[in-house]
């Protein structure tokens, strides 16, 4: 059994109650806007006192300060999922420190499509030794296709307007 704790920064915390009623508890933690380094304290003084073993983060400021809190309590692994070809990653200065924390300070970066590693191996230069791909669990044999519900019916779309349909 793991004991897991859910931390996050920003937002409504969507997931919150889906967290807390699967038993993980969930902390919020103060951010004022993204140099406010008051968070890497929260973060550091949360992950001393629970003595964590993994710090695995998604987002480019908890990849920043969550690695950074991490490395500096001598958590043993620190992760970073990596989602998406963030197009922020391409500012000169955002492409420094993520490139530094995840180069230096993250010992494994999990990306979710061979698109996102090509990403990231040009635009931040990581090594390819750290990246390791994880698929989102969507198997497409198993979504059903059929006309179970009238999807114009339902979203009130004009039987002649152009239906498309994405998954992402």
């Amino acid at each position: 059994k793991y004991d897991i704790c859910v931390g996050y920064f920003e937002g409504r915390g969507e997931l919150k109650n889906e967290f807390q009623d699967a038993g993980i508890e969930v902390r919020k933690f103060s951010f004022r806007g993204f140099w406010d380094i008051s968070v890497c304290w929260g973060l550091y003084q949360n992950i001393k006192v629970n003595r964590y073993d993994i710090v695995h983060t998604h987002g480019f400021k908890a990849d920043l300060w969550g690695a950074i809190a991490g490395r500096l309590n001598k958590v043993p692994v620190i992760i970073s999922t990596v989602h998406n070809q963030e197009q922020y990653l391409k500012n000169p200065l955002v492409k420094f420190f993520e490139k530094w924390v995840i180069s230096s300070i993250d010992d494994n970066i999990i990306v979710v499509s061979d698109a996102v590693k090509k990403f990231l191996l040009k635009t931040c230069g990581v090594s390819g030794q750290k990246i390791k791909k994880v698929s989102y669990g969507i198997n497409p044999l198993d979504i059903k296709i059929g006309k179970d519900k009238d999807i114009r019916e339902e979203f009130s779309i004009n039987k002649d307007a152009p239906l498309v349909g994405c998954i992402g």
